[in-house]
């Protein structure tokens, strides 16, 4: 490499600092780093995901992904999306395990109306049918006297999210 050469980094001088720090702390230190431990929060994560995504760097990506999975503790809506953007279906089984009913039908910050599909409003389609054809599971009734089609009758509510989170896959539809 000629020294007067460019390098294409797609990234602003933040984000590449904490790329670096990330880094050095996951090599140099990683017998007494945990990554649970590490002191990054959402938004560092996504950015760190990126980078990690761009330039192959597996177990960095190994040691974010871990983290999230330890802040999906405190916030599973926000690790859900991060999951859903990078359709990393390991981080975003932990994340539906953290969420209970209380969660569920929480408000979203800046809005007025308490609702489910506010929540499930930023993941992918996909994502969205999959989690709610867990949350909701139908049971069929018989078949439709006019039609002569099956009909589904929406049963109970299924809030045993860490039991469900494992069958979670938004492949399979």
């Amino acid at each position: 490499m000629i020294l007067d050469e460019e390098i294409d980094i797609d990234a602003t001088t933040e984000d590449l600092k904490l790329f670096a720090d990330f880094m050095q702390q996951i090599v140099r230190f990683d017998r007494f780093v945990k990554p649970y431990n590490l002191e990054i929060n959402l938004e560092e994560a996504a950015v760190l995901l990126a980078l990690t995504d761009k330039h192959d760097c597996g177990e960095t990506r190994l040691a974010i992904r871990k983290r999230l999975v330890h802040l999906a503790k405190a916030e599973p809506w926000e690790v859900l999306y991060i999951a859903c953007d990078w359709d990393d279906l390991w981080v975003g089984r932990r994340a539906i395990a953290q969420l209970s009913n209380r969660l569920i039908h929480t408000v979203p910050p800046q809005t007025s109306d308490a609702n489910i599909w506010l929540r499930l409003g930023p993941l992918s389609h996909a994502w969205q049918v999959a989690f709610l054809r867990l949350y909701m599971p139908t049971t069929w009734q018989g078949l439709n006297p006019q039609s002569n089609i099956p009909t589904p009758t929406i049963g109970e509510l299924n809030s045993s999210f860490t039991t469900w989170a494992n069958n979670f896959d938004p492949k399979k539809i």
